[in-house]
């Protein structure tokens, strides 16, 4: 039963492998080659379905091996595309925004506030960020974690789809949340006072 597995595994692998290869690579963000890579990987699938429902399991299998492949490379298209030029990383990447500086972030709260051990957690879906008296609108995730210390007023008791405003100073994180996972979007790490 393991044998599937590492097949359909390894197949994604050098799927990945396939598209990060200079031929590939070098058009990773045409709209052309993403669209190709997709309608590839739907024949792949339908053929595989087909092939199998028709009792050719030998095509079959090696239509869904060729699909898991043709996936792989649409996975490295995907995550190559640009940003957004309201991304937050491109704001940053572009010097819009200066990240050395406490800057006031503006969104709403993507999950309910976690309890962690040295405070409190939360996942913040970006909606602008004031810098310089402007209001920036800007796409992207924030993680903030916030660490009360004695006679610290207490929180207000926020839910997932409050908008809330944070003065802080925003960093990248050294180590993202979905360690060795796609990450479509990268998130920020920062600490506060609210």
């Amino acid at each position: 039963m393991k044998l599937p597995a590492v097949a359909i595994a390894a197949s994604f692998v050098c799927g990945v492998i396939l598209g990060l290869c200079r031929p590939l690579a070098g058009h990773a963000t045409s709209a052309r080659l993403l669209m190709a890579a997709f309608a590839c990987t739907c024949c792949l699938i339908i053929a595989g379905i087909w092939l199998a429902g028709a009792q050719r399991l030998g095509l079959g299998a090696t239509a869904a091996i060729a699909s898991w492949i043709a996936l792989g490379v649409l996975g490295v298209e995907i995550s190559s595309q640009p940003l957004s030029s309201d991304h937050v990383l491109a704001l940053a990447d572009t010097e819009r925004i200066n990240l050395h500086t406490p800057l006031k972030w503006h969104g709403k709260l993507r999950d309910e506030p976690g309890r962690l051990p040295w405070g409190y957690g939360y996942e913040i879906e970006l909606e602008g960020v004031e810098n310089q008296g402007t209001l920036l609108p800007a796409r992207g995730g924030m993680r903030l974690t916030f660490t009360p210390h004695p006679g610290d007023r207490t929180l207000p008791d926020l839910h997932l789809g409050d908008e809330m405003a944070v003065l802080t100073q925003a960093k990248r994180p050294s180590v993202f949340k979905d360690d060795g996972a796609f990450d479509g979007e990268l998130t920020w790490r920062c600490k506060t006072s609210i």
